[in-house]
């Protein structure tokens, strides 16, 4: 699969178990538990997937990691708006 260029600006909000400055973002480890587990969405101000314009949408994603989000295992769900065309969901 070749690789798409792809941008999002927009403001978002994000919560999680750890503490508020989020350790993922900043050490790169969960903190005060091993694992990290919550939710962020976006409203996009400006958006593109490759040619798949995303101006105007919205998401959210609820997630769980059983560690670091670095070393991977974890499981996402995501959630779009329902105006979404298939194309964009996908």
């Amino acid at each position: 699969m070749a690789d798409v260029t792809w941008r999002m600006k927009g403001q978002y909000i994000k919560n999680c178990n750890c503490v508020a400055s989020c350790p993922c973002d900043t050490t790169g480890f969960p903190y005060p538990e091993k694992g990290c587990q919550g939710m962020a969405g976006m409203p996009i101000a400006e958006g593109r997937f490759g040619n798949v314009k995303l101006d105007g949408l919205s998401w959210v994603v609820t997630y769980s990691w059983p560690g670091a989000l670095h070393e991977g295992n974890g499981t996402v769900q995501p959630f779009a708006d329902a105006k979404t065309t298939e194309e964009q969901r996908n």
